[in-house]
């Protein structure tokens, strides 16, 4: 008889669209959504924390077991005892990983990170860029390079703190992929109601002075933000936001929220999620980015991270009060002071 994850295997062939696949995950198109590029994630590992065929998706909030899936795609379900029949290995590697889990709770060390990305991990290194960010700006985030078995190249982690507690983090890819996810979260379901990178950092340097914060979709637009004394979150998802999440926001004592959403549908829909949950609660006001249109009319894409720099220091001036410096000012001042030695 048949055990759950050579079901799943074989089911996973006949769901149409991309695949993209990890030493651990198979990412799908997701079918609770409208989607061309597979951001659900499958499990596929005896040994994570979660059963075989455990699925969630990182476009919007679906998340489950297979059976859920399979019977939204019109595929083989599987029953319970398939599920443990494949490997007793895996069920008592999945028991010691919750074990440590447990131990490891109120960590506020770096030990929960390094299990779950593996050993080969080592802080970044502040002489190498990442995307175009510089290397001391990455460090002092505190990213981390690391090597992923499953992949030729070597890799970013972008830990999550809040209140000093580790919560999960962000992987990313050296470069941006043609196809596929460009950011992969670690295991577990911390991202709807913990997901707030940048939480800790903006804590730190409470807040950069300001009593706002701009909320973002991901890691590359809060990187931006950041890199400008900006307090930014990134909340790691379009739909990834909730009351939980808005809690731990204003627990930073902020007056109010902003958003700097990508200028499409998706970010669209982020902006009135996180509205809707701060209504009655905290001032809140949306800041957009420009929806121009190229010679055939189809909008031009335009998220924090590509936006002009101009438009970032007026975002610095609305949510701090800091007016960008003049550069012209600074120009004059040095053609000033050559002026007098000529004298």
């Amino acid at each position: 008889m048949e055990d759950a994850f050579s079901i799943i295997t074989g089911e996973i062939e006949k769901i149409p669209g991309r695949k993209k696949r990890t030493n651990t995950n198979v990412f799908i198109c997701c079918p609770f959504h409208d989607e061309r590029t597979p951001s659900c994630s499958v499990n596929m590992s005896y040994e994570a924390k979660v059963n075989i065929g455990t699925f969630m998706c990182f476009g919007c909030p679906a998340k489950g077991q297979w059976n859920t899936l399979a019977e939204k795609l019109g595929l083989q379900q599987i029953k319970e005892w398939q599920q443990f029949k494949g490997t007793t290995e895996g069920t008592l590697s999945r028991a010691n990983k919750y074990r440590k889990e447990f131990e490891n709770t109120n960590n506020h060390t770096k030990a929960r990170l390094f299990e779950e990305v593996g050993k080969s991990v080592m802080p970044w290194p502040k002489d190498r860029e990442w995307r175009d960010y510089p290397g001391t700006m990455i460090s002092r985030v505190e990213g981390y390079m690391y090597d992923d078995k499953g992949r030729d190249e070597l890799m970013l982690v972008l830990p999550v703190y809040i209140n000093g507690r580790y919560r999960g983090g962000v992987k990313a890819l050296w470069e941006k992929p043609k196809n596929g996810p460009s950011y992969v979260n670690t295991n577990g379901d911390w991202v709807l109601n913990y997901g707030l990178l940048g939480y800790d950092f903006v804590r730190k340097y409470e807040l950069f002075g300001c009593d706002s914060i701009v909320l973002v979709e991901g890691p590359r637009d809060w990187l931006r933000l950041a890199l400008n004394k900006i307090p930014a979150c990134a909340i790691l998802g379009s739909k990834m936001f909730n009351k939980k999440k808005l809690m731990l926001l204003m627990g930073l004592g902020i007056k109010k929220i902003y958003t700097l959403a990508d200028n499409d549908r998706s970010g669209s829909g982020m902006v009135n999620l996180i509205e809707s949950f701060c209504k009655g609660q905290i001032d809140f006001e949306e800041l957009k980015l420009p929806r121009k249109k190229d010679a055939d009319g189809n909008l031009i894409k335009c998220d924090p991270d590509s936006a002009d720099q101009k438009i970032i220091d007026k975002v610095k001036e609305i949510v701090c009060g800091c007016p960008p410096k003049e550069k012209k000012l600074k120009k004059k001042t040095k053609v000033a002071k050559t002026k007098r030695k000529a004298a």
